[in-house]
């Protein structure tokens, strides 16, 4: 009978263990593993070919941008050219039908020397002086057509000649600062260091926040300063 009762209670002990677990009260399963990093690869991917295929586009459009940017500096480029041209054209037929004014020779004379036609542009910038004489042209004005013509010969580096025009500009316009600043340049050219500067420190007199001359000054200043 002990053991009857023993397998009796191992039963019932048996038979509550199981249910407690009843399939109502199922046990709770583990949690599904996170995707959270394979989704992530996944999108990585996904992003890395959706540039690899837009890289092209970016290059095409960067590419558009460059040659429009660079076609309309050159059409720029060449209108202005005509433009010039067109207009050096028309100075020289004024001048040969023998109605040029000062003001022609003088714009003549400019344009021979942006092509560096050096002799030429004194040619017509010295009977742009002789007519500005008849005319009773401003001294101003005249000192512009000196100091044209004081570049001519230093471009040739005629230095004597082109200190003459340079002064004979000053004499008519004495706060000309581009005319003091070349006949500065010359004075260095010809190693009159003392003379340059005293000449570009004329310029800050009428002009102080002339770059060129502030910039001169003080290198020349440092010249001097060196033992």
């Amino acid at each position: 009978m002990a053991q009857s009762i023993v397998g009796h209670e191992l039963l019932m002990i048996g038979s509550q263990t199981t249910n407690n677990q009843s399939p109502t009260h199922p046990p709770t399963p583990d949690p599904p593993p996170k995707r959270g990093k394979a989704r992530g690869g996944v999108q990585l991917i996904t992003n890395n070919k959706t540039m690899k295929e837009q890289l092209p586009l970016v290059y095409i459009s960067l590419l558009l941008v460059l040659l429009t940017g660079t076609a309309i500096f050159l059409f720029r480029q060449v209108f202005q050219t005509r433009r010039l041209e067109n207009q050096f054209s028309k100075l020289q037929q004024t001048v040969k039908e023998g109605n040029a004014t000062s003001k022609d020779y003088y714009e003549l004379g400019s344009m021979f020397l942006k092509k560096k036609l050096y002799v030429r542009s004194a040619q017509i910038l010295q009977k742009g002086l002789k007519l500005a004489n008849k005319e009773e042209v401003e001294p101003e004005n005249v000192a512009l057509i000196y100091n044209a013509l004081g570049f001519s010969y230093l471009s040739r580096e005629q230095y004597d000649l082109a200190i003459r025009n340079y002064k004979e500009a000053l004499k008519l316009y004495p706060e000309y600062a581009i005319a003091n600043n070349n006949l500065a340049s010359v004075y260095e050219k010809k190693t009159m260091d003392a003379k340059a500067l005293e000449t570009y420190r004329e310029t800050l007199k009428y002009d102080p926040e002339n770059k060129i001359a502030k910039r001169r000054v003080e290198s020349l200043q440092k010249r001097f300063a060196t033992p």
